[in-house]
């Protein structure tokens, strides 16, 4: 009986150390706030960058964007250094 009692208490400490490992690498990979520290780290979250309201995409290719992206004047601002051409979209895609 005490070898189960330890054989039980063995497996739920296992699954407990388990439950907050997975805890810790969810709120260790979150953005903290709005500012990424390059463009592959925003376009995980936003996969055709993000823009201030009412900006155009000008290609000099004239090509066109893959995705489009995510209008906020707020994640503009944090990330306004990696729009790299000027046109008020940071890291589009």
């Amino acid at each position: 009986a005490a070898d189960k009692a330890a054989a039980d208490k063995a497996a739920a400490d296992k699954q407990a150390a388990q439950s907050s490992n997975q805890q810790q690498a969810t709120t260790a990979s979150a953005p903290t706030g709005n500012s990424y520290a390059n463009c592959t780290e925003l376009r995980q979250d936003y996969p055709g960058g993000v823009a201030r309201p009412g900006a155009v995409d000008h290609r000099s290719n004239g090509g066109h964007a893959t995705y489009r992206p995510y209008y906020s004047s707020e994640l503009y601002e944090e990330n306004s250094e990696k729009d790299r051409d000027g046109d008020g979209i940071a890291c589009e895609a």
